[in-house]
Order: structure tokens, then sequence, then C-alpha cells
């Protein structure tokens, strides 16, 4: 998938600048590739979890928390001190999902926070996020509706 198909869909409101934009944009494809888990639908949760890079709810843009990951004692939202890490947290974050064993060295809890809990391995489809990632039943749906399917 081409950086300009992730690109072209983020207002033009995002809170970062265009360089930085690119430079999600090109992460996202090198680990989601590295994870072998679907850019689109990590690029369309990334979306949904910060208001198309907006970030108007609860996790703000200094955090450089793309997922809306809770810290490891659920007290708040994680903070991550580069863009490259926010990153990797949530594409790690997914993998554990996914994946019922580590597939990377940065498949850990060093780099997510959130690299714990009952959800490891048992995510095969979008529709599993829905009481997983999230407790919304609409979780999945709203995924999708971001992308535009």
């Amino acid at each position: 998938m081409p950086r300009d198909e992730l690109l072209r869909r983020i207002p033009a409101d995002a809170a970062f600048e265009p360089s930085v934009l690119a430079q999600i944009a090109d992460l996202y494809l090198e680990w989601c590739r590295a994870a072998d888990l679907r850019v689109d639908v990590l690029w369309a949760q990334m979306m949904l979890e910060t208001d198309s890079l907006r970030f108007g709810g609860q996790v703000k843009a200094h955090q450089l928390n793309f997922a809306g990951l809770k810290t490891s004692d659920s007290t708040g939202f994680a903070s991550f001190a580069t863009v490259v890490a926010g990153v990797i947290a949530h594409v790690m974050h997914m993998a554990w999902y996914v994946y019922p064993d580590h597939i990377m060295a940065e498949c850990s809890i060093t780099y997510d926070p959130r690299h714990l809990g009952p959800h490891r391995g048992n995510v095969r489809t979008v529709g599993d996020l829905s009481g997983k990632w999230a407790l919304n039943p609409d979780y999945a749906r709203r995924i999708v509706s971001r992308w535009g399917g």
C-alpha cells in the first residue's frame, strides 16, 4: 500500500506537520510489514483512536500514543518519547492480540506498556477487537468505517 493512500485519509487540521505525517505513515508501513499485520486496519484504528490525528479526546498529541494505550497500571494513558516508539507500541500491542507468541524483540513490555493480559493470540479478524481492545460493541464497525468500508 502506498504512503499516499494512508495520508489522503488524514484531514488538513491534523496535529502534526506534513513531514511528521509522512514519517508516521512510513513507520506504519514498515512496522506492519515486519509484524505481518494489515496496515489498513492499524491505520484505521489509529484514526479512530486519535480522531484522525486531531487528538480531540483524552490522549493528546504530545503523548505520541496512536492507539489509546493505557499505562501498565491502567491509571492513565501512556506517553511515548518519539513518533517511532508510539507507532511500534501500537503495532506490537496488536501483535500481542494476534499472535500466541512473541514475534520479534520489539514484541515485549519494553516497547508496549500493555503487553500483558488475557487477549494474547485471540484476535483473528477486525470483528474480534470489539470487547477485547475496547469494550464498545461497535468498536470493530467504527474501525472499518474509518477506512471507508
